[in-house]
C-alpha cells in the first residue's frame, strides 16, 4: 500500500518520525524531501560544508548546492534528495555530432561489459 507524505502529499513517504512531548507521542510519515527540509534524520550532527559554510538543511530547503565542496560534504544524503527532486541523471538535449558517436559507443560497451 502506497503511502504519501503527509507533508506534501505529493511523493510517497519513507519516513517515520516519532515527537513525543508532554507525555503523547505523535507519528507522522514523511518523504525524504520533506524530511530533510524538516531536519528529521535523526539525533546525528548536521553537516557543513567546509568550504562555504552552508548546511545540509539549507541545501534540501533551496535544493541550491553553495560550492562544488558541497558534493563531498553532503554525498550521503544528496543521493536520496536527488532522485526524489530530479526525473533522470542523463542529459536529454543535443550533443555535438563526434561528442555523440562517442558516447554511443562507450554506452554499446558498458551494455556488452555488464
Amino acid at each position: 500500500m502506497l503511502v504519501l507524505c503527509e507533508n506534501c502529499r505529493d511523493r510517497e513517504a519513507g519516513i517515520r518520525v516519532t515527537r513525543i512531548a508532554d507525555g503523547s507521542a505523535r507519528s507522522v510519515d514523511l518523504c525524504a524531501v520533506c524530511a530533510a527540509v524538516a531536519g528529521e534524520r535523526g539525533a546525528e550532527h548536521e553537516p557543513h560544508c567546509e568550504g562555504c559554510g552552508r548546511s545540509f538543511d539549507t541545501v534540501a530547503r533551496t535544493q541550491l548546492l553553495g560550492c562544488g565542496q558541497c558534493y563531498g560534504a553532503f554525498a550521503e544524503r544528496l543521493e536520496p534528495l536527488l532522485a526524489e527532486i530530479q526525473a533522470g541523471c542523463s542529459h536529454g538535449g543535443k550533443i555535438p555530432a563526434r561528442r555523440g558517436r562517442r558516447l554511443r559507443l562507450l554506452d554499446a560497451q558498458q551494455r556488452s561489459d555488464a
